[in-house]
């Protein structure tokens, strides 16, 4: 691994740090707390200055506008998880679906629907779980079935990340043959109904919903045969950039807890200066700093085709995220009683930290993942 990142990429990551911060930052409190219709508008500016920075496409392959590897990636998804955690996950479902196509579909699916995808003007989803089964992708009914024109979808999916709003939506569906395949399917088309928007305990700018699919027209990516490969293939840059996003986040916290010791007294002093309080910070600190490490390997691995890439990022997912939950719970701690309220930007990051720990593989999955692949010489 290098860390000796050349001048153009310094100043790649430089400018979207800066529009980060400058142009996504100061809305992330809306996006949590304003109207369903004021969270719409601020997600698709978002999602367009996004697609106006490049950043949707960047992992596509090089044809298709790409090019970026994984590891610079990693390092804008970071500085997007300090900005707006919401904006992460939506960006995320958006780059899965257009990545979906880049890398699987064919070259009249990829001219019609990239462009608007990768600019943020069309905004794309993953349609995975279903009411009846979540991580266990084996137990999905969601049917694909073939007439003259080519594929037709039938089930519900539920928890679909941009499901409200989405134009394009990649879709997980087993075929009267039982394969797993993944299929294009677009709104308006017929046969493509979002359910109602949910409301959830964190990311709730990143909109959530069932999508019912009846009959709805379909492209299928590749050979459905190829699903699982293709689905596994996509899940793992999703988990190096959600490590990564997760360590944004833990980021944000450190800072507002940093900022808040430094500028709250009790009993006379700055309560930095409290032991309680500094040892807390300096477990943060060390938090970062290792999770860091580990999800820049993982993405550096994944860049470089290494055997072991795929459980180093099941590593960096499972601790990046547990390790922002405790950043997050340490941080509102220091806070105290006024972390604790609406008004202050802790309050939503500590509910946004939680999601890490399901979202993009849970846990719990990626533990056995982990077990399975040490006990492996032991077979």
């Amino acid at each position: 691994m290098n860390y000796d990142y050349t001048a153009e990429q310094k100043a790649v990551f430089e400018q979207f740090s800066k529009l980060a911060q400058e142009r996504i930052a100061p809305h992330a409190d809306r996006l949590d707390k304003g109207s369903e219709a004021e969270r719409t508008k601020l997600l698709r500016a978002n999602l367009a200055d996004l697609g106006g920075f490049g950043y949707l496409g960047m992992l596509a392959p090089a044809p298709s506008g790409g090019g970026r590897p994984l590891a610079d990636v990693a390092v804008l998804a970071e500085e997007l998880g300090r900005a707006c955690p919401a904006t992460f996950l939506s960006s995320l479902a958006s780059m899965h679906c257009g990545l979906g196509i880049a890398l699987f579909g064919d070259a009249a699916l990829r001219q019609r629907l990239l462009p608007g995808l990768f600019a943020g003007e069309l905004i794309g989803a993953f349609a995975q779980a279903e009411p009846g089964c979540g991580s266990d992708v084996e137990a999905i009914t969601t049917r694909a079935e073939r007439d003259k024109d080519g594929w037709r979808l039938y089930g519900t999916k539920a928890m679909v990340t941009n499901g409200p709003l989405c134009d394009v939506a990649l879709v997980l569906a087993r075929t009267s043959e039982g394969e797993l395949g993944l299929f294009i399917t677009e709104r308006g088309a017929g046969g493509f109904t979002p359910g109602r928007s949910l409301e959830k305990l964190g990311c709730r700018g990143a909109p959530l919903s069932a999508l019912v699919l009846d009959g709805a027209p379909a492209a299928a990516l590749g050979a459905p045969a190829q699903g699982r490969e293709q689905r596994r293939r996509l899940r793992l840059l999703g988990r190096a950039l959600y490590s990564a996003a997760s360590v944004g986040l833990a980021r944000a916290c450190f800072t507002l807890a940093t900022d808040y010791s430094n500028e709250r007294q009790a009993f006379g002093k700055q309560i930095f200066k409290f032991q309680e309080v500094a040892f807390k910070l300096s477990d943060m600190k060390m938090l970062i700093d290792t999770g860091m490490l580990l999800e820049r390997k993982a993405a550096w691995l994944i860049d470089s085709n290494a055997p072991d890439a795929e459980i180093v990022a099941d590593c960096a997912k499972v601790f990046c995220s547990e390790a922002t939950t405790k950043i997050s719970s340490l941080a509102l701690q220091i806070h105290g009683g006024y972390g604790c309220l609406a008004e202050y930007p802790i309050e939503r990051l500590y509910r946004d930290a939680r999601l890490g720990e399901i979202s993009g593989g849970t846990n719990e999955l990626l533990r056995m993942a982990i077990a399975a692949d040490c006990l492996s010489p032991f077979e």
